[in-house]
Formats: C-alpha cells, sequence, structure tokens
C-alpha cells in the first residue's frame, strides 16, 4: 500500500511536469514536422 502511495505521489508530480513537456514538445515537433514535411 505505501508502495501505491509513494506512486501516486510521484505520478501528481510528473503530471503537471509531464502536461507541459508533452505540451511543448508537441507544439515543438508538431511545426518542426510539417515544415520538413512541405
Amino acid at each position: 500500500m505505501a508502495d501505491d502511495r509513494d506512486s501516486m505521489k510521484d505520478v501528481s508530480h510528473t503530471a503537471p511536469n509531464d502536461t507541459s513537456a508533452d505540451a511543448v514538445w508537441e507544439r515543438g515537433r508538431g511545426p518542426v514536422e510539417e515544415e520538413e514535411e512541405e
């Protein structure tokens, strides 16, 4: 159970960070891929 709680905390801390990084990565990769394809 302790592990589950630790995991939940880790997810909560990584959730906002992951979302921000994912948005930035997708935004930075989106235009870059489109420009390269075009």
